[in-house]
């Protein structure tokens, strides 16, 4: 079978690599957690013993909690009452401006129209002054949309 050189240089230069790498790791491992000795569930080192908490100072973490939970809630509405105040201008701004816009539309609208009334008004005057009854009677005629 054909190859073997080439596999075997492969395999070297493999190996080649492997001796560059770093021969230690970044961090160095936890020997003491979880060692087992001779099948005992006891560390090789002392285990950590804790402090009991006397009852003023859970009595005093317990406040300083609540302070600060107290506070973080005020933040908080504050914070939303002062978006909703905002809100509640931008919209009130919005709506008075489309009533501002509306009332100005339905004024040149009126206006218009009372323009429009007055020279047919005036149209049918000049025809009744003339005796034109038919002339003047279609412009007194109210126009219905």
């Amino acid at each position: 079978m054909g190859g073997e050189g080439s596999i075997q240089h492969m395999i070297n230069s493999l190996k080649n690599n492997k001796k560059l790498l770093r021969r230690k790791s970044r961090f160095e491992k936890e020997k003491s957690f979880l060692s087992i000795d001779k099948g005992t569930y006891e560390t090789k080192k002392e285990p950590f013993k804790s402090k009991k908490a006397t009852p003023e100072l859970l009595r005093k973490i317990q406040k300083e909690t609540k302070q600060a939970s107290n506070k973080k809630k005020l933040f908080i509405g504050f914070i939303s009452l002062i978006c909703l105040l905002f809100m509640l201008f931008f919209l009130f701004d919005l709506y008075t401006n489309d009533q501002k816009h509306l009332m100005k539309t339905l004024n040149k609208e009126d206006d218009d129209k009372n323009k429009l009334a007055l020279s047919l008004i005036s149209k049918g005057d000049g025809w009744f002054k003339e005796s034109k009854w038919d002339a003047a009677i279609f412009y007194y005629q109210p126009e219905f949309d």
